[in-house]
């Protein structure tokens, strides 16, 4: 299947079920492999050859998005309300995808308090924890600088405090905080929990892209 990818110009609200589990929904596709407009309704199961197409236009465009930057790190949030879709993983991947093939620096933020992500990349972790971003405008180029191609802000209990925070103080603080490791970092990952809350709200101001 020949991939027309150059001639999508609009964008295509899709969901990519494999068995059951949603993987990815609302990207930017291939118009040859999905008919479906952009009204929010589900798409059908996709074959092994238009599962291929998908991905190789979804790369395609993820790196114009570098291409066309503006010199700040892009943040990319993967998120979604339902737990156990494979949203960590795909964090943890594209992390690891970013710094050894494309050689460049990585933060990510792991905001869930299950602490998955951070269980899987704790070697990585330094001084500053995904809470702290919250409480306080931290010195994250400090902290942080140096500490190689990949570094970890990792979840910890008091996230679940985090909740409880004032949205109008704590958000803005995280967002400056995320800005902060966007210069720094030349992509800042933030791996969501499964629920709609001030952690999930932050995360999506926070961010140039949304994987869901």
């Amino acid at each position: 299947m020949q991939c027309q990818c150059a001639r999508a110009t609009a964008p295509l609200s899709v969901r990519v079920v494999i068995g059951r589990a949603p993987l990815v929904s609302n990207a930017h596709l291939c118009r040859q492999a999905f008919s479906t407009p952009s009204t929010g309704v589900d798409a059908r199961v996709l074959s092994a050859g238009e599962l291929r197409c998908m991905l190789r236009c979804l790369r395609a465009r993820v790196e114009q998005t570098f291409d066309q930057g503006d010199g700040m790190g892009k943040v990319v949030v993967f998120s979604n309300q339902k737990g156990g879709v494979g949203k960590t993983t795909l964090a943890v991947l594209y992390a690891f995808w970013q710094r050894e093939k494309h050689d460049r620096s990585v933060c990510l933020i792991d905001l869930d308090t299950q602490g998955n992500a951070s269980k899987t990349l704790r070697a990585y972790a330094h001084g500053v924890g995904a809470a702290g971003l919250f409480a306080r405008e931290t010195e994250v180029k400090d902290q942080l600088a140096g500490e190689g191609r990949l570094a970890l802000a990792p979840a910890s209990r008091n996230l679940a405090d985090v909740e409880l925070a004032k949205a109008e103080v704590a958000i803005p603080v995280f967002r400056r905080n995320v800005e902060a490791l966007s210069s720094l970092f030349d992509v800042v990952i933030i791996d969501t929990p499964p629920a709609l809350g001030l952690r999930m709200s932050a995360s999506l101001i926070a961010a140039t892209d949304v994987v869901c």
